[in-house]
C-alpha cells in the first residue's frame, strides 16, 4: 500500500537575490517544483512509500526533473514524457521576508495533458491515499483523467486528499475552476486550504458546514497564525513554527506531507475515528516540517539540510 500524488511536476527557478523584482534578478537556482511533487518528496523523506503521477516535456527540463527525483530515490515510472508539450517553468522572486512572486512560462505544458493510458491503474488500486492539487483542474485532458480516477475510489479502503493551492493567475476562467472544486467535495476525505483560499472559495461556509459537504478532515493553514485541523468531533490548533523565513515556497506542501505521513503511519482508514491527540501529533509534526522548509531556499531543500530531531 502506498500514497499516490497526482499533478504537476515543474521547474522552479528560485531567485538568489531577495528583495528584487523578477526582472532585476540575474541569478536563479533551478529546483524541482509543483505542489504534488513537493508533497511526494516530503512523504518519501518521511519514509512513506509514494509514487508521483505526472507528465513532463521531452526536453532538458523534463530530463532534469526525472533525474533529480531518481537520485532522491523516488520511482519515476509514473512520470510520462510528452513529445508535443513542454515542461512548465516558474520564476520565483523572493522578498526580504521570504514572500514570493511568480511568473509562469510554457503554460500549455505537459502536466495539463495527463491521459488515462499514461497511468498504471493497478498502482491506483493499491493506493491507501490519493492526493492531488488544483492545477490538475486547469487542463481539459488532465481534469477528465482525474474525475475518471475519482469514480474508481474504493470507499473505506482509500482516502482522497486535495489541496487547491490555487493560482488564479494560471486560470483563464476562475468561475469554472471554483465550480470544479465544489464538484470535488463529495469525493474528498481530506481538504487542505490556506486561510485566504477558504474565504475566497467558500465565503458562505464555516468549517462545520464545509465538513458536511464531503470531507472528514479539514486543514486550514494561516501562516504565522498557525493552523487548525477539524473533524466532525474535534478542532485542534497548532502553533506556527518559530523560524526565520527565507523562502515560503512549499510550506503548505510540507504541512500536507506531514499530515499524510502521520495518517499513513497510524494506519488510519476512518478519519471520523481520529482522536484529538492524534490530530495534535499530526499537526505538530506537519508544522515542524513546514518550518524546516521555509528556513531554506526552494520548496524541498529543507528536507536535506542538517536537522534537529522532529516531533515523534
Amino acid at each position: 500500500m502506498s500514497i499516490i500524488c497526482f499533478g504537476e511536476l515543474i521547474i522552479d527557478f528560485t531567485a538568489l537575490e531577495s528583495g528584487k523584482a523578477l526582472w532585476e534578478v540575474t541569478h536563479f537556482q533551478k529546483n524541482v517544483g509543483g505542489a504534488p511533487a513537493n508533497v511526494a518528496i516530503g512523504l518519501h523523506h518521511h519514509g512513506v512509500p509514494v509514487r508521483l503521477w505526472s507528465k513532463v516535456g521531452n526536453d532538458s527540463f523534463g530530463k532534469f526533473l526525472r533525474e533529480q527525483l531518481r537520485r532522491q530515490g523516488l520511482a519515476v515510472d509514473g512520470i510520462a514524457v510528452d513529445n508535443e508539450h513542454p515542461t512548465k517553468l516558474a520564476l520565483v522572486g523572493l522578498s526580504e521576508s521570504g514572500e514570493r512572486t511568480f511568473e509562469f512560462h510554457n503554460r500549455s505544458s505537459a502536466e495539463l495533458f495527463i491521459r488515462p493510458d499514461d497511468l498504471d491503474v493497478s498502482q491506483f488500486r493499491q493506493a491507501r491515499i490519493f492526493h492531488f492539487g488544483g492545477v490538475s483542474l486547469l487542463g481539459e485532458v488532465t481534469v477528465h483523467t482525474l474525475f475518471a480516477l475519482l469514480e474508481k475510489k474504493h470507499p473505506g479502503r482509500q482516502l482522497f486528499s486535495f489541496d487547491p493551492n490555487i493560482r488564479l493567475d494560471l486560470c483563464g476562467d476562475p468561475a469554472r475552476l471554483l465550480t470544479l472544486i465544489h464538484r470535488l467535495l463529495p469525493y474528498l476525505d481530506i481538504l487542505k486550504l490556506g486561510q485566504e483560499e477558504f474565504r475566497m472559495m467558500f465565503p458562505g461556509d464555516t468549517p462545520k458546514s464545509l465538513l458536511r459537504k464531503g470531507p472528514s478532515l479539514l486543514i486550514v493553514t494561516a501562516g504565522a497564525e498557525g493552523a487548525s485541523l477539524y473533524t466532525h468531533r474535534h478542532r485542534v490548533l497548532v502553533a506556527p513554527p518559530r523560524v526565520e523565513a527565507v523562502d515560503t515556497t512549499g510550506a503548505g506542501d510540507a504541512f500536507t506531507a506531514g499530515v499524510l505521513a502521520k495518517l499513513y503511519q497510524l494506519g488510519v482508514h476512518k478519519l471520523t475515528d481520529l482522536s484529538a491527540e492524534q490530530l495534535r501529533i499530526a499537526g505538530e509534526f506537519a508544522s515542524y516540517w513546514a518550518g524546516r522548509i521555509i528556513a531554506h531556499p526552494g520548496a524541498t531543500s529543507g528536507y536535506f539540510a542538517p536537522e534537529k530531531s522532529p516531533p515523534a
